[in-house]
């Protein structure tokens, strides 16, 4: 049995979870009443299929992190969420569980502990107002951004020179230039949260790095 944390992105929940062997992302998601989010090792990284074995692929104490769908132009991410439900429940989940292959066992109750902060600001974003400024940060490199919140459901990401590896991509399409320097990052489906969206530029970056191969 391994102990992991499972983090869920925008709502700073941080939950602790017992994994036994042959568990799957799956298991992971509906032992935490999380089944319309998707599993990954980090908030750029590859989402683990919900049918896929975790056990063996991670380490005991492994911290991973439970997103929600946030799709950048009209084609990232199909693969990978489309039975993703666009919302953050943000719900307590009101026990630790035990969790293995096909199912949750309940152990003890146990109040959920909370990150200290939301992604974003984690991520070492600053807030002034409605704007933030910081940098979409990936293994590839960390990119110079900034994010309008004009209300909870209106918020613009941009990306301050997009790489070449990003602009020639079949995704270069999604980077709309704003001026000569700075590009807004198309979402045809609107991430729910600040953190969410940092999460999906993060991780369309990547991939277009990946593709660019």
């Amino acid at each position: 049995m391994k102990k992991v944390c499972v983090s869920v992105v925008g709502s700073g929940q941080l939950h602790e979870v017992n994994i036994e062997p042959g568990t799957t992302a799956g298991d992971i998601l509906r032992g935490l009443n999380l089944s319309d989010y998707l599993l990954s090792r980090s908030p750029s990284a590859d989402f683990f299929a919900n049918a896929e074995s975790v056990y063996d692929k991670i380490p005991e104490g492994q911290k991973l992190f439970a997103s929600t769908k946030a799709t950048v132009g009209g084609e990232i991410f199909d693969l990978l969420v489309n039975s993703f439900a666009q919302h953050f429940g943000g719900r307590p989940a009101p026990r630790a569980v035990t969790i293995s292959s096909g199912s949750a066992r309940i152990t003890h109750p146990t109040p959920i502990r909370r990150l200290p902060l939301p992604y974003w600001q984690e991520a070492g974003w600053s807030k002034n107002g409605n704007v933030y400024q910081g940098n979409y940060q990936t293994r590839y490199g960390a990119y110079q951004g900034w994010i309008e919140e004009r209300s909870p459901h209106q918020i613009s990401f941009f990306i301050l020179e997009p790489p070449q590896e990003v602009l020639q991509s079949s995704h270069g399409p999604c980077f709309q230039p704003r001026n000569d320097r700075w590009f807004n990052v198309h979402m045809s489906t609107s991430p729910k949260d600040v953190s969410s969206g940092i999460a999906a530029v993060e991780r369309l970056v990547s991939e277009c790095f990946r593709n660019a191969r």
